[in-house]
């Protein structure tokens, strides 16, 4: 049993923030789980994680996990880190999606919305609607080659981290 000195705290017990998060990942991979495996569940945790439309993530991701059979912890995690992304990502979305289409990028600000929604109900959903179809279409472009990257660069640590475990390092 381990003696602590009052006042101060136990380093080895408390897991810091990047090595707790990993916990789960690198656990699933002592599993047996494979590399490509884990690599394709954090890639879609983070690309899913910051789909333009709030609050459809996680159960975009319970689906494609059973369909695809991923790791749900592990792809549910990624999702929730990027969280704070998908909001900071949604007006870029949508104005990469303007610039991809035709139309022009409405001003996005609290007034507009009211107006909007002031003018008629209907009319407030439809415009909405577009506008997030925009931001769906921006994030379809951005995120192809990003998960790729993810993907490999995920696949590449993991794969690192195995072999020094294999080895004893």
């Amino acid at each position: 049993m381990r003696i602590i000195e009052k006042g101060k705290r136990d380093k080895k017990q408390e897991p810091g923030f990047w090595s707790g998060l990993l916990q789960p990942v690198l656990l699933e991979l002592k599993k047996g789980r494979s590399v490509p495996e884990l690599a394709l569940a954090i890639t879609m945790g983070a690309a899913w994680g910051v789909f333009p439309v709030i609050g459809t993530s996680t159960v975009i991701l319970i689906l494609l996990t059973s369909l695809l059979r991923l790791n749900h912890p592990t792809v549910q995690v990624f999702n929730y880190l990027v969280y704070p992304l998908q909001v900071l990502f949604l007006i870029p979305f949508v104005r990469i999606g303007y610039l991809l289409s035709p139309g022009k990028f409405p001003g996005l600000t609290i007034e507009a919305v009211r107006d909007i929604f002031d003018d008629s109900w209907r009319g407030a959903i439809m415009s909405l609607a577009d506008i997030l179809l925009h931001g769906i279409l921006g994030w379809f472009v951005v995120i192809l080659p990003l998960s790729l990257a993810i993907y490999h660069i995920f696949r590449l640590l993991l794969k690192k981290y195995k072999h020094l475990k294999k080895n004893g390092i």
